[in-house]
């Protein structure tokens, strides 16, 4: 369009910014995935982006491949993402062609699974883990390229959260999840014994799956030799009326409510949505001392004993001012993994390693 067209210049630049926009075509993106616990909030963001085209394979397992259809989708893609760095995530670094892009995120399980090392990294333009610990781990035990290891927090949405607390929620202790031996139920259980001698007004709320239901706890015997004794022991409490034990299920902003205190007391956790999800309702996090917790969590939620945890647990509940003022503090701190800033990390990682035509 040259000067002597007739258009002044405001409309000549309109004119040719709706020309580009019906000649470029959406990136297109295809995420692989067999569990998309972690992934289902980005999935639908990067759905809403006008710029982008999102499908979706998802795996009936990590292992259970897709065949024909997972390979039309890698094909297909000008960005792929594989959610959990599984077997699908090796096979896209092996069909991915020059001009395609390739985002893989790393979870605990993998890690410590050995799953990385089948993954041909110079072909992954990005690998993402959900704090620097793991991230680090993936530097130095996997040797992966530090250049291409980013860190994206997982999203807690605290408008989900924001729900007003009982009267008694600052003498209730949780513990969300505790189906496996690594979640360490009896190191909750030691720990809300210690603050019982101290303090009965205080009860614990455990909300879990129960262990023996799940097919993998029962084919692995050291889970049922560990559960063979510490279910017991929480049944027992259960009897004596300080324990009481809720199903697993999707009413966690519901039952938090009722929650004053969140623990996170596991071997190891890459994340550890729970104490997330509780900081966000405006309960404590007590943490213990997990590798990588402090690049997560606060320093001041971390505990390196299990006595230390239960002091704190008993001072802070039991006085309601200081409380409420550590449940704010908490809260506050959970903007950090709120979807306004978390989500935008994910839509620049897609569109910086994005091809348009």
């Amino acid at each position: 369009m040259s000067q002597g067209d007739g258009y002044c210049p405001g409309v000549r630049a309109t004119i040719t910014r709706r020309l580009r926009s019906l000649t470029a075509r959406k990136t297109r993106v295809g995420v692989v995935s067999y569990d998309l616990q972690f992934f289902g909030a980005i999935l639908d963001d990067l759905r809403a982006q006008s710029d982008l085209d999102v499908h979706l394979d998802e795996w009936e397992t990590l292992h259970a491949h897709n065949g024909p259809a997972t390979d039309r989708l890698i094909d297909w893609a000008d960005v792929i993402v594989a959610e959990w760095c599984g077997p699908y995530a090796a096979l896209a670094s092996r069909r991915k062609r020059a001009d395609q892009r390739l985002i893989v995120r790393v979870h605990r399980f993998e890690l410590d699974q050995g799953l990385c090392a089948a993954v041909e990294i110079e072909s992954v333009d990005r690998v993402v883990a959900v704090n620097d610990h793991y991230r680090q781990r993936l530097i130095e035990e996997v040797g992966w390229p530090a250049a291409k290891v980013v860190t994206i927090p997982n999203i807690v949405d605290r408008s989900r959260f924001d729900l007003p607390k009982t009267d008694a929620a600052r003498f209730h202790v949780g513990v969300l999840g505790a189906t496996s031996k690594r979640k360490r139920l009896d190191r909750a259980i030691n720990i809300f014994q210690q603050i019982r001698e101290a303090d009965d007004r205080f009860t614990l709320h455990v909300k879990t799956a129960v262990p023996y239901d799940l097919k993998w706890v029962r084919d692995d015997a050291d889970e049922m030799t560990y559960f063979a004794d510490v279910w017991p022991a929480l049944d027992a409490l259960i009897d004596q009326g300080g324990v009481v034990r809720y199903p697993a299920g999707p009413d966690v902003p519901s039952w938090l409510q009722d929650i004053g205190f969140v623990l996170s007391v596991s071997d190891d956790e890459s994340f550890h949505l729970a104490p997330a999800e509780g900081m966000a309702s405006g309960a404590v996090p007590v943490v213990y001392d997990w590798p990588g917790a402090e690049t997560v969590y606060d320093r001041r939620w971390i505990h390196a004993t299990e006595a230390e945890a239960a002091a704190d647990i008993v001072a802070l509940g039991g006085s309601e001012q200081r409380w409420r003022d550590a449940a704010e503090e908490a809260r506050l701190q959970a903007a950090a993994f709120a979807p306004g800033r978390v989500l935008p990390l994910w839509r620049d990682l897609i569109r910086s390693t994005g091809t348009s035509r």
